[in-house]
């Protein structure tokens, strides 16, 4: 009978059934201990074949950065009573896997980790901020980029004229700059592709949603930059609290620029809350259609990149 259950465990282990495994290895245990033969010949052999078997897959976990299954290949070691020494160094080196909020080095600007790879999926960073007018001046002066149009998008008219490096209200260098496009956005990120060697883009909605979770208290005027006391304009864009992740303005001050598009991509979405959003229109995931060409006095953006596992790997 012990035979028969310590097969069934080694091949669930084999085939990455891990309740099978744990359940079979139950169903032998006791039998193992009532009938004294812990050191009978089918129990050692179980307990042999077990630990290169898991450490196998846990340096695989590893190889993949893959942190969910380094926890199940633990959990299931664990389960199976086999001993953390018999699993190192993989054991100890699961600790030291990288993880969302981690910092980026050696990248254009300051990123950071948002979304860790999963197999073979990459993992997403996102830039800290959201662009600000100093970086958007740099793109504007070594590519000639003209000012896009701009307006207040709560007016059906705008009289006042506003451009980037005047929109309508006092900014210095450090806040985000606001009366760009979708299309002024999208130049500057393959610039800064092209500059970086990296591939900077506009996250998704669905990329975007996330990022945009916030640390607060609750208060939309406290924990944000928005309209609430009828000050116009928009504060550093490092300012305000930050995400659990250690984006910052994510709940305020700038609406940003996301790559889904309406009416056959002739209109793109900005998503969140900017400081012309009252505290009744403070939800953060929101999300509204502009034209693609015409830039607002409350819509900025930030770009995002893909983080594939061996990047991460040679940290």
């Amino acid at each position: 009978m012990i035979g028969f259950y310590s097969t069934r465990v080694l091949e669930a282990v084999r085939a990455g059934n891990d309740d099978e495994a744990r359940q079979n290895h139950e169903k032998a245990a006791p039998f193992a201990a009532e009938m004294d033969r812990l050191e009978g010949k089918p129990w050692r052999e179980l307990t042999a074949a077990l630990p290169p078997l898991l450490l196998a897959r846990l340096e695989a976990n590893l190889a993949e950065l893959d942190a969910d299954a380094v926890e199940a290949t633990k959990a299931l070691a664990t389960a199976l009573a086999v001993p953390p020494a018999s699993l190192e160094p993989a054991w100890s080196k699961a600790v030291a896997l990288p993880k969302a909020g981690d910092p980026l080095a050696d990248t254009a600007v300051a990123m950071v980790l948002a979304r860790t790879p999963r197999g073979s999926r990459a993992g997403l960073a996102a830039m800290r901020n959201e662009v600000t007018r100093a970086e958007y001046a740099a793109f504007a002066s070594a590519t000639g980029r003209p000012a896009a149009r701009c307006r207040n998008r709560l007016t059906p008219i705008s009289i006042k004229k506003r451009t980037w490096d005047d929109p309508g209200f006092n900014q210095s260098g450090n806040h985000p700059v606001l009366c760009v496009s979708y299309d002024d956005a999208q130049a500057y990120a393959q610039w800064l592709s092209r500059r970086s060697g990296k591939d900077y883009r506009l996250p998704t909605l669905a990329e975007w949603r996330p990022l945009a979770d916030y640390r607060g208290s609750g208060n939309a005027c406290q924990d944000g930059r928005i309209g609430c006391a009828g000050v116009e304009g928009t504060v550093n864009a490092a300012q305000g609290p930050l995400s659990p992740i250690g984006l910052a303005g994510t709940r305020g001050n700038a609406r940003e620029w996301v790559s889904d598009c309406t009416r056959g991509c002739q209109r793109r979405l900005a998503a969140g809350v900017g400081w012309r959003d009252g505290p009744n229109r403070a939800n953060p995931t929101q999300s509204n259609d502009f034209d693609a060409g015409t830039g607002f006095d409350d819509i900025g953006f930030r770009l995002v990149r893909s983080v594939p596992a061996g990047e991460l790997g040679k940290r």
